[in-house]
């Protein structure tokens, strides 16, 4: 058990600790109180990532979200959701999700349609879900587009298009989403929307496990298998 002496060290050495971050932090902060929305979101990212204290956070993610800035409204949704620096409310989430969509936040799209996908805060809506994923799918954003090719893919909220599936792992892709370039792969392997080409899939798939793609270490080994079975 700690003595007092250990225990006043502790506190002054977290007030030192406390001292440099708010003297660091000290630009970011007074553009933050002036009211910059945008000042606001990223101290209050600063405070939470760098430093650990969502409890800090919140208020400053809160205030952006208040001028309507639509990063900060969907970092707020985000802390609604995970109960950062708040009690996680999953309805007050999902409309200040809604929100951050309709202000154009790409991510907040995307989330938004997983919300609805899930039914997280709201009744489940496939065809909502897609309407969303696939406004950030439009908007650029890689995982959209990446899971834009797995509805085509498996025909969840549309009829299955292996085309159009293909077409959007290839946007993926093209920003390098990992598990987007395995699917491309297995794509060519199987000649699903392309035609069949098993020796350039597997080496797309290769190499979208060098780039760390989850879905290609759980199933590389059975392409391997069955490359290496008799014909």
């Amino acid at each position: 058990m700690p003595n007092n002496e250990e225990t006043e060290q502790q506190y002054v050495s977290d007030d030192l600790q406390l001292a440099g971050r708010d003297a660091a932090l000290e630009p970011l902060r007074l553009a933050a109180e002036s009211g910059d929305a945008e000042a606001q979101v990223e101290y209050a990212r600063t405070l939470h990532q760098s430093f650990d204290d969502p409890d800090a956070a919140f208020p400053w993610m809160e205030r952006a979200a208040e001028q309507q800035n639509p990063d900060g409204l969907y970092g707020l949704a985000l802390y609604y959701n995970k109960g950062w620096g708040c009690v996680a409310n999953p309805e007050l989430s999902f409309t200040t999700m809604r929100t951050a969509a309709e202000a154009g936040n790409a991510w907040a799209q995307f989330d938004l349609g997983l919300y609805y996908m899930k039914g997280y805060g709201c009744q489940a809506d496939m065809a909502k879900a897609v309407e969303w994923i696939s406004k950030a799918a439009e908007a650029g954003l890689a995982q959209a587009q990446y899971e834009m090719g797995v509805l085509y893919l498996n025909g969840e909220g549309m009829p299955q298009n292996l085309g159009e599936s293909l077409a959007w792992f290839m946007k993926a892709g093209e920003q390098n989403h990992p598990d987007a370039v395995f699917y491309i792969g297995a794509a060519f392997y199987d000649g699903l929307g392309v035609e069949k080409d098993p020796v350039k899939g597997m080496e797309i798939m290769r190499d979208a496990v060098q780039m760390g793609s989850y879905i290609g270490q759980q199933y590389i080994h059975k392409f391997e298998e069955r490359s290496s079975a008799p014909s």
